[in-house]
């Protein structure tokens, strides 16, 4: 994964970013300010990698701020899958432990949470369906 700078940032303004991440909106407010407390950020320059293809499994990433590219290189030419905006989540590669299939580059200055499976599991289990 990417190194990236850690933030604890103010509290209010993470729940706030975490709650228009598009598979946690369902979640109480609660729940929310429970996850903020367990989830860090990181942050990305532009240009920089949050992660390679290849790279172990391991968190979901929240996009909080900022656009990421997931791409791969094919024979020499760069493929882009999606270009990810801000309130959605990537690398769901990692839900089924195998290794990311594409490279995730940050377009632009971007905020990224760290979502565990473990929480992630456990989310799940609670939200109704």
């Amino acid at each position: 994964m990417g190194q990236g700078r850690r933030h604890t940032g103010n509290q209010l303004e993470r729940i706030k970013r975490l709650s228009e991440v598009d598979v946690l909106e369902a979640l109480a407010p609660q729940e929310i300010e429970k996850l903020a407390q367990r989830t860090p950020e990181r942050s990305f320059k532009r240009g920089e990698m949050v992660y390679v293809a290849g790279a172990a499994p391991g968190d979901l990433f929240l996009l909080l701020t900022g656009r990421i590219r997931l791409y791969a290189t094919v024979a020499g030419h760069e493929l882009t899958f999606e270009v990810l905006q801000a309130g959605t989540i990537f690398g769901e590669s990692s839900l089924t432990g195998r290794p990311h299939p594409e490279d995730a580059r940050a377009l632009e200055p971007a905020r990224v949470g760290l979502l565990g499976l473990q929480d992630f599991w456990r989310l799940v289990g609670k939200t109704p369906r």
